[in-house]
């Protein structure tokens, strides 16, 4: 009988050990769903960051080829505003006093200016846009005068 009520005692022990593991696998079980449901949440959260990231390096792509546009069709004129005046002036306007070539000059470089925003707002603006006239008359190019 001391055999007996000896493997008793260790059928107990290992019933207790195996509701204990039972237990901590259960939970091990919940820990693993709730750690794969946030492994998918990132990823879903990933997979819409990388989204947005391949959109806006799209339109810096589009802004890069038509600023690079600009750049080149502005790349044509060698000559700054100034310049650009002083030989008007002294091709078309030789005829000038020269105490009134500097007010021309003035004058022509103003022109130029406005012209010059005036193109960059028009090529700038959608069409729809309420304020452009404001914009332009706002610009760097007008305060600059």
């Amino acid at each position: 009988m001391h055999a007996e009520s000896k493997l008793r005692k260790e059928n107990h022990e290992l019933k207790r050990e195996i509701i204990t593991l039972r237990k901590r696998f259960e939970a091990l079980r919940k820990k693993h769903y709730r750690k794969s449901k946030k492994i998918d949440e990132l990823n879903k959260a990933f997979q819409e960051i990388k989204e947005k990231y391949q959109q806006i390096t799209t339109k810096l792509k589009e802004h890069d080829c038509t600023k690079n546009g600009r750049v080149e069709v502005m790349g044509n004129d060698d000559d700054t505003p100034t310049k650009q005046a002083d030989n008007f002036r002294k091709e078309n306007l030789t005829h000038i006093d020269a105490s009134k070539k500097q007010i021309v000059k003035r004058k022509l470089l103003e022109h130029n200016d406005l012209t010059k925003s005036l193109k960059e707002e028009y090529k700038k603006s959608v069409g729809t846009e309420k304020n452009t006239l404001k914009k332009i008359v706002t610009s760097e190019i007008v305060k600059k005068i």
